[in-house]
């Protein structure tokens, strides 16, 4: 935010991959006692599960990426978000959130209530391939009372505003509508330009925001 420090919002955006990213080296007193090895925090845990305590929840009591309002701290809790639902992570509670923490809060309207009238994230979590980790990450689920929509969580990380097309494989899409957050507003308003043909969404992420896509 405005008392960052240079390159801590860059820091901020990136830091949620060192849960999963095995290419990932945050700069940290953590990867120094790993002799520069990545963290991967959910793999790791989830296999130590999977050999030593089968069927164990995992939760995570305490995590706060901060920039409480700035669209890097939007951006870093909706990534953090799709990761631990992509890793079936039980139970999540971000440490201080409050009701001035705009941007924080932006990240979860993405996957709660991003068109304002209650609208939610699906309960069927989809795969997803294709995407860069450095500069975006998208998110897909459908509804198991609804399985004729899909909503896509589609994140920007960079400064330049990025052309995407995805393919939606085993899903007939005749209609998408967009939300999308940017800037310093925390607000979501219509994203223009999203269109869908032959199962395939194309659109414009704009620089640095998170766009959620209704496509039914």
């Amino acid at each position: 935010g405005k008392s960052d420090k240079p390159g801590t919002s860059v820091a901020r955006i990136q830091a949620p991959r060192s849960l999963w990213d095995p290419t990932y080296v945050e700069d940290s007193w953590i990867t120094q006692n790993l002799q520069g090895k990545a963290i991967a925090l959910l793999p790791g845990i989830l296999g130590q599960i999977g050999k030593q305590y089968p069927g164990t929840k995992l939760a995570i009591t305490e995590y706060n990426y901060g920039g409480p309002n700035h669209i890097s701290g939007a951006i870093a809790q909706a990534d953090v978000l799709g990761i631990f639902g992509r890793y079936g992570v039980f139970a999540a509670c971000n440490w201080g959130l409050n009701a001035s923490n705009r941007a924080e809060l932006a990240g979860f309207r993405a996957f709660a209530n991003y068109d304002g009238r209650g609208s939610r994230f699906g309960d069927l979590g989809l795969p997803v391939s294709g995407t860069e980790a450095a500069s975006n990450s998208v998110y897909a689920s459908l509804d198991s009372k609804h399985r004729e929509q899909m909503t896509i969580v589609a994140i920007n990380k960079t400064n330049e505003a990025m052309p995407i097309s995805a393919t939606l494989n085993g899903f007939t899409a005749k209609v998408v509508t967009g939300y999308v957050v940017q800037g310093s507003e925390f607000k979501f308003h219509p994203a223009k330009g999203a269109s869908v043909a032959r199962n395939r969404i194309t659109a414009t992420l704009p620089a640095l925001s998170v766009t959620t896509f209704l496509v039914r």
